[in-house]
């Protein structure tokens, strides 16, 4: 059986000077997703996750902790071209399923 290793780096800062160096860094080392993590969310909002996604060729992985509004965070997430956003286990079930359908909706994965 072969397996495939897939890298994947936490940018978990929540400024955009403390980020840059480290996506930066990720992308010189080929990891497969650089996730941008809640705190980085939180600190910089949507309008400031442009700055890293349109200037750095990644594949990226937004780590949202999603537990409610998934069609706002699908939005976003679509527009940003991030292609990958997670759902938090501690999510209802419900939310747990709309996210999904909304997300596949918008042509992104779920993690």
């Amino acid at each position: 059986m072969t397996r495939q290793i897939v890298v994947q780096m936490a940018v978990d800062v929540m400024s955009a000077k403390l980020a840059v160096p480290q996506i930066h860094r990720a992308v010189a080392a080929k990891v497969d997703w650089v996730e941008l993590g809640k705190p980085l969310l939180d600190g910089v909002g949507f309008a400031g996750m442009e700055a890293f996604t349109r200037a750095v060729s990644a594949h990226w992985l937004l780590d949202a902790m999603i537990l409610a509004a998934p069609g706002r965070y699908a939005d976003a997430t679509a527009r940003l071209g991030i292609e990958r956003i997670t759902v938090s286990a501690l999510a209802p079930e419900k939310t747990v399923r709309n996210a999904i359908r909304i997300f596949h909706e918008h042509g992104l994965e779920v993690v």
